[in-house]
């Protein structure tokens, strides 16, 4: 990957699989990566591509490249010929949405927070803030830590006001961020588990 973006080749593949899935769950191991070709990558493009991650892999061992059907394969192999690792790139039939760039938004705002909308480029208004951090929450009550550089931003004091009026009692992260903020407890609105609630190692937690 590294090797794609510094060669400016970045946006000529789009990810998929578990490789793909990785930015939203890390849910198994995998020793693949899946991608497909986005529809601005010319012939000259998709020749650096493979040029670009050859070149990467060569330190790791032997590696060679197929093609079968509209799939690109560039494997690499131990010392007994065995495959230990492959980037197989694809033709798209068709792309349900376009693919997004992220050159210009803001490095801390989490693209994945916006499924249903093009994510914005930065969050200035009141209600587009109240707006991040109710998804925020909502993705991290279900497990979806956020990157350090989103939790830098957010936990900065131009962010309490932000926090206060979201209002979202009914979320975990919700009342962390406002303890982060040194806010007045809130009550708390949601589901409370009794195997949690009754754990006597609740309170060394």
């Amino acid at each position: 990957m590294h090797a794609l973006v510094e060669r400016n080749l970045g946006d000529k593949i789009s990810l998929g699989g578990a490789f793909g899935l990785l930015h939203y769950l890390d849910y198994r191991p995998t020793f693949d990566v899946d991608a497909w070709w986005t529809e601005n990558a010319s012939t000259r493009d998709k020749e650096q591509v493979v040029e670009a991650i050859m070149a990467a892999l060569i330190v790791y061992g032997q590696v060679r490249r197929r093609a079968f059907g509209d799939v690109i394969s560039i494997e690499l192999e131990t010392a007994d010929s065995k495959k230990t690792f492959s980037f197989q790139i694809a033709e798209r039939s068709a792309q349900l949405l376009p693919s997004m760039r992220y050159s210009t938004m803001s490095k801390w705002i989490d693209a994945t927070l916006y499924p249903d909308v093009d994510p914005p480029d930065e969050l200035v208004s009141l209600a587009d803030r109240v707006d991040f951090i109710a998804r925020l929450c909502a993705a991290w009550d279900f497990g979806l830590v956020p990157d350090k550089a989103t939790l830098d931003e957010i936990r900065r004091p131009e962010w309490q006001a932000a926090v206060a009026a979201c209002q979202l009692l009914t979320s975990h992260t919700y009342h962390l961020l406002r303890r982060w903020h040194h806010l007045e407890p809130a009550p708390y609105l949601g589901q409370k588990l009794g195997y949690i609630r009754d754990d006597p190692n609740l309170a060394y937690i």
